[in-house]
Parts: C-alpha cells; structure tokens; sequence
C-alpha cells in the first residue's frame, strides 16, 4: 500500500545517503554505526533489507538531522547533492498532506451526505431512525471497499481509498434515494468498484485495513 509520509516521519535510506556522496554503502553505514556509538544519532538503530537485484542489502533510515551529521565530511557538492534532496522530500510530504487532508474532508462530506439521505429517506416512509441503521450503511460502503463487513481505520487508507470511499458513499446515498433495497445496493456497490478497478489498474485494494 502506498504509505501516507508524515512531515515527522521522513527519513532518508543509508544506500541513497551513499549515492547522493558517491560513497561506497559500507562506508556509510560505518559512519552511521559510528555515530550511534557516540550516542550523536536520533534515528532508529534498527536496519532493514533493500532490494538492490542481487544480494538484499541491511540499511539504516535516517531523519534529516542525522542525515546531516552523517554527510558532515563530504565535500560542499556532497552536501548540497542531500540538501536539495530534503527540499524535494519535504515538499512531496507537504503535497500528500494537502491531498490527504482534502480526500478525508470529501470522504466525510460524502458519509454526512449518505447519512442525512438515510434519515431523510426513512422518516418519508414513516420508519424509525436509530444509530444501528447508519452503522449497517458504513459497513456495507466498507464492504464494497475492503470486503470486511467492519469499521475501517480511515487514517490507514491512501489517498485513492479514501476518493473511492467517497464515491461509493455518495453512489449509495443515490441509490438509498432510488428506494433500492439492501442486496440491490451492495450489487451495485460492489460494481461500481469493480468498473472504478479497470479505470485505476493501480489500486490497492486488498491492502485496506
């Protein structure tokens, strides 16, 4: 699943430290193991493998900070090379946040919309309304998403989930006013999402937790 980046988490890998310096890896990451010796690094001391086409190969993630100790002994053009790629991450991280902030709020202006379409439909035929027939709503929109009939953590989902859990939101709140019945909307639902999948081969379906 594409991961959201926080402006707190980003991190720079060791083996992109060692190209941006034009520097072997091994010494890099000497450098850095160094460093944590003297208790100078804030980073995580874990390591993870990275894909390199042969051998996977253990490296260290680092924050901009430490990323800047790190490469404090190269030269002027070195520096600059790691500086100007923090500029770059910094400014993506900034734009998803953007993005995401603006896909939650269509996300929950989609779900206010199912819901007042829900009431409204409800009380029209003389039919009561309780919290339980909202919550059968989410979890049917959640189910045509995810396939799990269960609340879903939206901070986990990517931006392209959550534009899709807004589109299925609104899809039903449509159908709710058709006076489809339940099956009829799931079918539908679970339609649309399948057509949404062959405009967006990408998606990440299966990864929604």
């Amino acid at each position: 699943m594409s991961k959201i980046v926080e402006m707190t988490a980003l991190t720079m890998s060791s083996r992109e430290i060692a190209e941006l310096v034009e520097a072997r890896h091994n010494d890099v990451v000497a450098t850095i193991e160094r460093l944590f010796k003297k208790g100078l690094l804030r980073s995580s001391r874990k390591t993870r493998k990275e894909a390199t086409g042969g051998r996977p190969v253990e490296v260290y993630d680092l924050i901009a900070r430490d990323t800047h100790l790190v490469v404090a002994g190269y030269s002027d053009e070195h520096r600059a090379r790691v500086i100007d790629r923090w500029i770059e991450l910094e400014s993506a991280a900034r734009t998803v946040a953007i993005d995401r902030t603006r896909s939650r709020h269509i996300a929950a202006s989609a779900y206010k919309l199912m819901s007042t379409v829900l009431k409204d439909s409800r009380e029209a035929l003389g039919k009561m309304v309780a919290p339980h027939h909202f919550m059968i709503e989410a979890k049917l929109v959640n189910f045509a998403l995810a396939g799990q009939y269960k609340g879903l953590n939206r901070e986990s989902l990517t931006l392209q989930q959550l534009d899709l859990l807004g589109e299925l939101e609104v899809k039903n709140a449509a159908l709710i006013l058709q006076g489809k019945k339940y099956e009829e909307r799931k079918k539908a639902l679970l339609t649309f999402v399948q057509a949404w999948k062959v405009t967006h081969p990408e998606f990440e379906l299966l990864e929604v937790v």
